[in-house]
């Protein structure tokens, strides 16, 4: 990690204010711009009371790559990250690659107020995401604020603007804009200008089951070859609803098989 290689104690654990300037990160795996793994089992006991302001040039790895976290990660009260390069030369499956987190499958127990993430390019090989390569449907919100901006997300198989591939909970709500945004509810707001891959490519996600209502996702162009959708390349779900109240702004979309304006392939109920 930039700051911190790996975080793992069971007593607490608490930063005031971290400012990291032109860093690169090099590694191999659990690669984060900050910290490169936080313990799962200890995670709800790190906390940051004050603002986290990062400028990074690279973080580079070969599987579990952010651009601030590579493997779990802890809240805090503001993250504001810059990163120009996150990535993967893994040549493996499920590298987990993400513009603010590689692999998300545990979350503090206290929620940040506000993520602001800018990335130029996010590359990786198999699932990939503009802020995330996987969130684990278990996991607690990260922050009541998430704004998410990325120029290209580039991959093969779960590709996604937002998120490479995972299940999210219906704690992980998105809201369409600020103003409609309850109180003390999450939010994201997701732009992104091209996401280009091979199989399961989404301009929000790559590959979701069990997904969540109330998404702003804008995205310019969207290149892939099997199961490419403007929204989520391929999605299943065994409920009565998957999709309500979704803003999906879309410029272009190609693909070759399985091509949707919203998904490229989907099985289950709406």
């Amino acid at each position: 990690g930039g700051f911190i290689g790996n975080i793992e104690s069971s007593k607490e654990v608490n930063f005031s204010n971290i400012t990291e300037y032109d860093v690169d990160v090099y590694g191999s795996q659990n690669v984060g711009g900050l910290v490169g793994s936080v313990s799962s089992t200890n995670v709800k006991n790190i906390n940051s009371s004050g603002k986290i302001l990062l400028s990074l040039n690279t973080v580079s790895g070969k599987s579990d790559v952010g651009g601030v976290f590579g493997n779990d990660c802890f809240s805090a009260q503001s993250i504001e990250a810059n990163v120009q390069n996150v990535l993967s030369e893994g040549s493996s499956n499920n590298a987990f690659v993400g513009g603010y987190i590689g692999y998300l499958a545990h979350s503090a127990s206290t929620i940040g107020e506000r993520i602001v993430v800018s990335v130029g390019t996010v590359s990786g090989t198999d699932v990939v995401g503009g802020f995330a390569g996987y969130i684990l449907a278990s996991v607690n919100p990260l922050a009541h604020q998430i704004i998410n901006r990325v120029n290209n997300v580039d991959g093969s198989t779960a590709v996604g603007g937002f998120i490479g591939a995972g299940s999210i909970s219906n704690n992980m709500k998105f809201f369409p804009s600020f103003e409609d945004a309850e109180i003390n509810s999450v939010y994201i707001y997701n732009i992104v200008d091209q996401v280009h891959g091979d199989t399961n490519v989404g301009g929000f996600g790559g590959k979701i089951i069990d997904f969540v209502s109330h998404v702003y996702n804008k995205v310019n162009s969207i290149q892939g070859k099997n199961n490419v959708g403007g929204l989520v390349g391929t999605t299943s779900n065994s409920g009565n609803r998957i999709y309500t109240d979704v803003r999906n702004l879309i410029g272009t979309i190609t693909g070759e098989s399985n091509v949707g304006g919203f998904i490229g392939s989907y099985s289950g109920t709406f």
